[in-house]
């Protein structure tokens, strides 16, 4: 997904949390992305429907490195 405003181009990913994997599968897609698009970072979501959990389990913010160099905020909720 791209959503621009105020003249800016912000590229998401949003994902169902279905375990580690979605992770690393989620960086991987949202680095193809960014480089198709030539952007420098992006932002990856991923929804946690895990019942039983806590939100202070799911609700966390932080940064990774891509594949090629861009930079990826991940967002757990």
């Amino acid at each position: 997904m791209i959503v621009e405003w105020r003249g800016n181009s912000y590229v998401l990913v949003l994902k169902l949390w279905r375990g580690e994997r979605t992770l690393r599968q989620g960086i991987e897609q949202l680095a193809r992305y960014l480089q198709r698009l030539g952007e420098p970072e992006g932002y990856l979501v991923l929804f946690d429907c895990v019942s039983g959990r806590r939100w202070e389990e799911k609700l966390y913010e932080q940064e990774c490195e891509g594949p090629q160099g861009q930079r990826s905020h991940v967002f757990g909720m």
